[in-house]
């Protein structure tokens, strides 16, 4: 008898699991909403099914606990929170894919853009549903992954003034390595670069 017989049934499940206590994740967010102080807004990130927590379940108790944003990757995971009766302001963090901005702009998601023709197709379909929709801009500062580059950015800007619906919301960046003290040096140029982009876009 062949001793890998069971190969199939060992290879198609593990034996771990994870236990999620939403209490726990309510004095988790609390603490961290203490911990920020009062103005401060917090996003709780919650892509990939929660990081296979349950995007759902985890979104509805941090709603109920007073959660201010949601982060996920993708459209179809906002789509997902509304349709589970989730309202606050959903940041869609790696934008959308071709075909995706009317479905932004129906169930009120907020996409990352970093390419003018991301805006081009969310302003045309913020102007056929009547409406103005927002947007977060993404600077890449240093980690060379999305967003547009910052000695790129005075040209971005001033194409802006031609999508009439589109809103600036936010402005974003990603600092590479900001948990590395020996990065401290290229952190600290991330920073110093989204800087200067805040004073491009409110020039």
């Amino acid at each position: 008898m062949s001793p890998f017989k069971d190969e199939e049934n060992i290879l198609a499940r593990r034996p771990t699991w994870v236990e999620v206590d939403l209490n726990h994740l309510a004095t988790n967010f609390k603490r961290v909403k203490q911990r920020v102080g009062p103005v401060a807004r917090v996003m709780a990130v919650v892509k990939a099914n929660a990081y296979g927590h349950g995007a759902v379940a985890c979104a509805r108790r941090l709603a109920n606990e007073g959660v201010d944003w949601f982060g996920v990757a993708l459209p179809e995971e906002g789509i997902e929170l509304r349709s589970a009766g989730i309202t606050q302001p959903v940041l869609c963090l790696a934008g959308f894919w071709p075909g995706q901005a009317a479905a932004c702009v129906q169930h009120q998601l907020t996409p990352v853009v970093y390419r003018l023709e991301m805006l081009e197709a969310l302003n045309q379909a913020a102007l056929n549903a009547g409406v103005v929709a927002d947007v977060h801009v993404k600077v890449d500062t240093g980690m060379g992954r999305l967003g547009i580059r910052f000695d790129e950015l005075t040209e971005f800007v001033a194409a802006l003034d031609r999508f009439r619906n589109v809103r600036i919301d936010g402005i974003m960046s990603h600092l590479a390595a900001a948990d590395d003290a020996s990065c401290q040096p290229l952190t600290s140029d991330q920073i110093r670069r989204f800087e200067d982009a805040v004073v491009v876009f409110r020039d």
